[in-house]
């Protein structure tokens, strides 16, 4: 240990409550996939970090890594993933993490520590009452069915659901009962599109936000039936409203960078982040 007074712990039920506002994945304390390390300097929680285990990969997804305000810029931030990085070798190949532009800094932290970075999508976010409240949005709806042929996975029998995960699987979408990361089975599903092509719908979740993560046209690659989607996911967040507080769309179709000024206006109060993804072997 390289820094005077500090200290690691292993995050379970009996001491998960001190940490609680460091940790963003919301498994129980005592869930076998997922490994949680905590840092204490001076009797005090100083920092957190989880990782959690992927059936069908031999590496883990750093899910949450956090340093209290008062003890950042003393390198705990360096001790605590390196301690992560020991515990994972242990049981995997490597480690990843996913981050935003938003977190100031950290494409740099990860490259210090050795990580291969790689720039992922544009993810335009906004309040879910200022989608909703769009005059556009509303007026759009208005003139057109407010929701196609849509088909939740809550909806489904699990045969049906299980066939629906064998596609995905087949456009590299992994997916399972026991392995759904964040999945929003009643918002997730499938769009019978105009054409009479199958739109998979993605959606996860993240703490207070619902996630538009995915769109695939099976057999096609990535779907370019966006305003569909849109309608069929406005329609289903009005149904839920006060659930979710912000919404976030990733764009990996670059279409849809257009298409969104264009539904929502160029003046639509929103915010535009990119998305990192941080590898390394161990």
């Amino acid at each position: 240990m390289s820094i005077e007074g500090l200290k690691y712990t292993g995050i379970g039920d009996k001491n998960r409550s001190y940490f609680d506002k460091m940790l963003y994945d919301d498994k129980p304390a005592e869930a076998g996939d997922v490994l949680r390390v905590g840092l204490i300097m001076d009797g005090a929680a100083a920092g957190a970090a989880s990782v959690t285990f992927e059936e069908e990969t031999e590496s883990v997804l750093l899910g949450s890594f956090f340093i209290a305000p008062p003890f950042r810029r003393e390198g705990l931030g360096r001790e605590l993933l390196s301690r992560m990085e020991d515990e994972v070798a242990l049981y995997a190949s490597g480690i990843e993490a996913e981050f935003t532009s938003k977190s100031v800094g950290m494409a740099e932290f990860f490259t210090q520590m050795g990580y291969a970075v790689s720039e992922g999508y544009p993810i335009y976010s906004m309040k879910v009452s200022d989608f909703l409240g769009n005059r556009r949005m509303i007026t759009f709806t208005m003139k057109t069915k407010s929701s196609h042929d849509f088909t939740p996975f809550s909806g489904m029998t699990s045969e049906e659901r299980y066939s629906c995960y064998d596609r995905l699987f087949d456009e590299g979408v992994f997916i399972t009962e026991d392995n759904t990361d964040g999945l929003l089975l009643e918002y997730s599903g499938i769009i019978k599109g105009e054409d009479g092509e199958d739109i998979c719908m993605i959606c996860r979740e993240s703490e207070d936000t619902i996630i538009l993560s995915q769109l695939i046209r099976f057999g096609e690659g990535f779907s370019t039936e966006f305003t569909e989607a849109l309608l069929t996911f406005y329609s289903a967040i009005e149904r839920t409203e006060g659930r979710y507080e912000n919404i976030a769309i990733v764009m990996a179709n670059p279409k849809v960078v257009g298409v969104l000024p264009t539904l929502l206006g160029d003046k639509f109060p929103h915010e535009v982040t990119q998305s990192y993804r941080a590898v390394k072997a161990l």
